[in-house]
């Protein structure tokens, strides 16, 4: 019997926006650090700035892929939404935010019929408070 590991880990554990390139950034910036803590963190030098000119790179392009990871969601559910197709919507969203979490109590009720009942009326109201900001605003 063979146990691969995505029998262990979350589908959030693979980052999709981990490319190669970013994946050479960061080796580089770890051997850097590991050299600058290995002779005793100087704070000027060639090893410092070899240390700061390999981390900050890596950090920037880190910071640009998740980003664009965020955007990539959020324009997917955007799409679903825009083509008012609900079933896309909700199987999109699962597929990008899945919890563990599944909640089994709202507002103390438990029946799933309920619960969607009172969601209705919750977003009746909501769009009525709405609608009436926007006609005194006006």
């Amino acid at each position: 019997m063979t146990i691969t590991l995505s029998q262990y880990v979350g589908k959030s554990f693979y980052k999709f926006w981990c490319d190669e390139k970013l994946q050479i950034l960061k080796e580089a910036s770890i051997d850097a650090d590991k050299l600058w803590k290995s002779i005793g963190k100087p704070r000027r030098g060639p090893i410092f700035d070899r240390r700061q000119s390999t981390r900050l790179p890596y950090r920037k392009r880190l910071r640009h892929s998740q980003t664009a990871s965020a955007e990539i969601n959020t324009n997917d559910l955007h799409e679903a939404l825009m083509r008012k197709n609900g079933p896309t919507f909700w199987k999109c969203c699962r597929s990008k935010f899945e919890s563990t979490n599944k909640c089994v109590e709202v507002d103390g009720c438990v029946d799933p019929n309920t619960i969607a009942d009172k969601f209705a009326i919750f977003l009746i109201v909501f769009r009525v408070t709405v609608r009436k900001r926007q006609s005194h605003s006006r």
